[in-house]
């Protein structure tokens, strides 16, 4: 157990000690965290464009088989009943 919690720190120690190890003065004044999308949509909206494309075209195939295979079901219960009687 004392061996676990050893390692663990020894860990953290080991992960954090480049971040301790930078003056403070080396950090950047200025970050630039713009994201350069294609034209004037940038990236993140362009992200979320291509996921809603690419969920709603299964979903439009999905409907399309769903709805058919009611409309044969109900045919052939049609044809169905018309045998019996």
């Amino acid at each position: 157990m004392i061996r676990r919690v050893a390692m663990i720190v020894a860990g953290l120690l080991l992960t954090a000690a480049p971040a301790l190890a930078q003056p403070a003065s080396a950090a950047p004044s200025q970050v630039d965290l713009s994201i350069q999308g294609v034209g004037n949509v940038s990236a993140p909206l362009q992200v979320v464009l291509l996921l809603t494309l690419l969920g709603w075209l299964p979903g439009v195939i999905h409907a399309f088989f769903v709805v058919s295979d009611y409309k044969n079901e109900k045919r052939l219960r049609a044809i169905a009943e018309s045998l019996k009687s």
